[in-house]
């Protein structure tokens, strides 16, 4: 059997000071149940130590945020090791749900330009934006003609 120092986190879960490794539940519900406990222990304990929103600075509903999203490996990095987990949360900041989605929205947005149908469709109604929409509908209708023509041909009876 393996003995395994206890993080503190997860003393408030009635496990003691040394305890076994591995859950030892055989019932797959208790499994779930015991791994689920376990992540949230680990993602609050960071979460604890990396304080409050690094933009409004709220504790409340907090979430990782990955600076550069090209760097990014997941976002299921709770049950990793401690190394690779800290590897990867190092590449990112802590952000209330509310900024976080400020912050994702500014970033999607950011490659867009007027005129193009993206900036409509995140709400952008200026003239280029419109015209832009208006371009695209035009391309579309066209190409459901073509394809509805092709489509009637098609079905047309050879003589």
């Amino acid at each position: 059997m393996f003995w395994v120092r206890v993080p503190v986190a997860l003393l408030e879960f009635g496990w003691t000071l040394w305890h076994t490794r591995g859950m030892g539940y055989k019932d797959i519900g208790q499994r779930r149940a015991w791994q689920l406990r376990w992540i949230k222990a680990r993602r609050k304990a960071w979460f604890e130590k990396n304080g409050p929103c690094v933009d409004c600075g709220s504790f409340r509903q907090l979430e990782v945020h990955h600076n550069d999203k090209t760097k990014k490996v997941t976002h299921r990095v709770w049950s990793w090791s401690e190394k690779r987990r800290l590897e990867e949360l190092s590449k990112c900041c802590v952000l209330c749900v509310k900024c976080h989605q400020r912050r994702t929205a500014r970033d999607r947005r950011s490659h867009l330009k007027h005129g193009m149908y993206g900036m409509y469709a995140v709400g952008c109604r200026c003239d280029p934006c419109r015209g832009g929409n208006a371009e695209r509908m035009r391309k579309q209708r066209l190409k459901v003609r073509a394809q509805v023509a092709q489509l009637a041909e098609a079905q047309r009876p050879e003589r």
